[in-house]
């Protein structure tokens, strides 16, 4: 069985990534067509994928052959959409993250539970070789009891009249009423994904988001401490601030048997470089690190796959609404938490 696919929202993720790498070429789904509010971008990808520009969203949920819609806009539509999708019958995949706030992910699951469709979120570095590794690592207990996680990831980006070139990327992430946020809501939420991928629920949350540099209405800097349910706890390092550097993506996972060193693997390639550092008679102190080999999966191509298995087995998308909901939890913490300067407990 195939799934048919239509994908609204023709900007650079959809053209260089979902498309490409993952609808294209996933044994089990084919591209019916397209659709965007801005018409030649539209035409665009259409042309350059030889598939069917859809004049809006109304008339591509109309089409009965569609199965599954992929969302590639920017975060604050992402909710209408995907309540328009459910309401017309189909299966929803959506760019990260699930909507502005959990209250918008509330009414999207909602929607989707009323109309029996699935719900998936495009988290898609979860399916980095890396972390798989690393998950299935911390399950084996290689690492012992997990105390701690750190993870810093940066991205430069000024405002965008700094730039000699703007895309559509660049003229929408500062706006708050559209991106939600800054960093935390571009790059923190898959940080927070793992997170909660390798230990579990957090509790807990107390944070710093400021704009310290660039003059955008946005914060460009934040740094956030988790407590998780296990007890474990966590720091969050997420920045626009920051030029690019070679220790700007970093994961690092603290046990009480082994230390785990993930660099340069939170990204859209499958590449970077994973360690694991073993306690010794002397603790971790001249430890040696050991080189983990991991597979080198496309990410885009196993969130579509995956997507689609689910529709035709009629199980849980590997990566849910749930999920997206539980990470747009904390990332409502973590700005509460900077507003209001105290912990914020997470129910």
């Amino acid at each position: 069985m195939t799934i048919n696919w239509g994908l609204i929202g023709c900007g650079r993720i959809a053209n260089n990534r979902v498309i490409p790498e993952g609808i294209l070429n996933a044994k089990n789904s084919n591209l019916i067509g397209v659709s965007d509010v801005i018409e030649d971008r539209a035409k665009y990808t259409s042309k350059k994928f030889n598939t069917k520009n859809f004049n809006n969203s109304k008339e591509l949920f109309e089409d009965k052959s569609i199965d599954a819609v992929y969302i590639a806009t920017p975060p604050s539509s992402h909710s209408e959409i995907a309540i328009s999708a459910a309401n017309s019958g189909k299966n929803i995949l959506t760019q990260k993250p699930i909507g502005l706030d959990a209250k918008q992910a509330l009414g999207m699951l909602e929607a989707c539970k009323n109309n029996d469709v699935k719900l998936g979120v495009g988290y898609m570095m979860r399916f980095h070789g890396a972390h798989q590794k690393i998950q299935s690592l911390i399950k084996e207990g290689i690492i012992g009891k997990p105390l701690g996680i750190r993870i810093r990831y940066s991205v430069w980006s000024p405002p965008t009249n700094m730039e000699n070139e703007v895309d559509e990327y660049g003229s929408w992430i500062h706006e708050p009423k559209i991106s939600g946020g800054g960093p935390m809501m571009d790059m923190g939420v898959h940080a927070i994904d793992l997170m909660l991928m390798f230990l579990g629920k957090i509790k807990t949350v107390a944070s710093f988001c400021d704009t310290l540099l660039h003059d955008y209405d946005v914060e460009d800097t934040a740094t956030c401490l988790f407590k998780f349910e296990n007890g474990a706890q966590g720091i969050l390092e997420t920045y626009m601030s920051v030029p690019n550097f070679n220790g700007r993506r970093i994961i690092e996972i603290y046990g009480s048997e082994a230390i785990l060193v993930a660099e340069n693997t939170i990204f859209q390639l499958p590449s970077g470089d994973l360690f694991l550092y073993k306690k010794n008679n002397n603790g971790f102190e001249n430890s040696t690190p050991e080189i983990i080999s991991y597979e080198q999966d496309n990410m885009y191509l196993k969130e579509i796959e995956l997507f689609s298995d689910a529709i035709i087995n009629n199980n849980n998308p590997p990566i849910d609404g749930s999920d997206g909901y539980h990470v747009q939890s904390v990332v409502d913490a973590v700005f509460k938490s900077s507003r209001q300067k105290q912990y914020i407990e997470i129910t």
